[in-house]
């Protein structure tokens, strides 16, 4: 709510795909919104956009008291004709009612994806859904990246690029019953002024993102605990747990050979 450029980057994209789905013929357009917040910030400047017989949202929040804030404030408003469904329930785990939703919206990350439910909600809705569905945000990438200041950037690996093909391909381990998230090996020559960081870019929806600096979104993450230098092998892996996010799996020193 206090980030507004984000917020609005985020309203616009979601306006504009509507508007896409609607010039390809299609009449209503469903919109299953998870994680909503006690506000549904995205989904309110939507209604007072566009007509009922125009829009149809799923709203997903799993905190209670947000959950009966926002049924107080869409009725409040008036702008419970929209509302498909509201249920309260973790969207991660959600069984899809509704096969005709059209757009998946979920704006429930954090910069590097750390400690935000993003990709489990979105991964989840948008395995029961046909490839024509439309991801908002359209594609999330994940970079390591070797800064010497905040001014000095350079990419050297993109760990994932969070899209719907992504989401499509994306199977669960039989025994665990867990996503599976591939080990990404890098290789790197780290000199002692320069550190290694996280660099998370954003596609809301075509000309929609957010890059470098736009929000708390996409700064820089720094790589902690980390202070080996020299040439080094990395593995990354992104796990799905109570505090969600990429992981060392080892950092090897080449030379020595020293986890």
């Amino acid at each position: 709510m206090k980030e507004i450029f984000r917020t609005q980057r985020f309203i616009k994209g979601l306006s504009q795909a509507i508007k896409d789905i609607h010039n390809q013929g299609q009449q209503t357009v469903h919109i299953l919104y998870a994680g909503t917040g006690p506000f549904a910030a995205l989904a309110l400047p939507i209604m007072l956009s566009f007509e009922p017989n125009q829009i149809q949202f799923t709203l997903l929040e799993i905190n209670e008291n947000s959950y009966n804030r926002l049924q107080m404030l869409l009725e409040h408003l008036g702008l419970m004709p929209y509302i498909r469904r509201l249920e309260l329930t973790d969207a991660s785990n959600y069984q899809v009612k509704d096969k005709d939703i059209a757009i998946i919206l979920s704006e429930t990350m954090n910069l590097a994806l750390f400690k935000e439910p993003q990709v489990s909600i979105m991964l989840n809705p948008g395995n029961q859904l046909d490839e024509k569905v439309i991801y908002i945000p359209q594609e999330i990438n994940v970079s390591v990246c070797k800064q010497k200041s905040s001014s000095s950037v350079i990419p050297l690996k993109k760990l994932t690029q969070f899209d719907g093909s992504y989401i499509r391909n994306k199977t669960k381990d039989s025994f665990t019953g867990n996503w599976k998230f591939e080990n990404i090996k890098l290789e790197i020559d780290l000199n002692t002024n320069e550190r290694l960081s996280y660099l998370t870019e954003i596609t809301i929806y075509k000309e929609f993102k957010l890059g470098l600096n736009d929000s708390s979104l996409t700064l820089l993450k720094s790589i902690k605990p980390f202070e080996k230098t020299g040439k080094l092998q990395l593995e990354f892996q992104y796990q799905v747990s109570e505090n969600p996010g990429f992981v060392f799996k080892e950092a090897i020193a080449v030379e020595n050979k020293l986890k």
